[in-house]
């Protein structure tokens, strides 16, 4: 089940970002990877988010599911 709060928070913030130049240049990226998983990228250029330091996450359950892990590199959340 997909958390929809979540969901809107995320567009929201995109929303908030937006200001006629933004949006053209930067944006949040969804992409699957091959085992299978998702791959989310928020790229934080040119929003109070850049540059602020961030200590890694990373969380797995079980041997092969449920896992996830956080970092931003070069300015983009992943």
């Amino acid at each position: 089940m997909v958390d929809l709060s979540m969901l809107e928070w995320l567009e929201e913030w995109y929303q908030g970002q937006c200001n006629g130049d933004w949006e053209h240049q930067y944006g949040i990226k969804i992409d699957t990877i091959d085992n299978p998983g998702w791959e989310v990228s928020i790229d934080l250029h040119g929003t109070q988010l850049y540059g602020r330091k961030f200590t890694d996450v990373s969380f797995q359950y079980g041997d092969e599911i449920d896992w996830f892990f956080v970092t931003v590199k070069d300015g983009t959340f992943k």
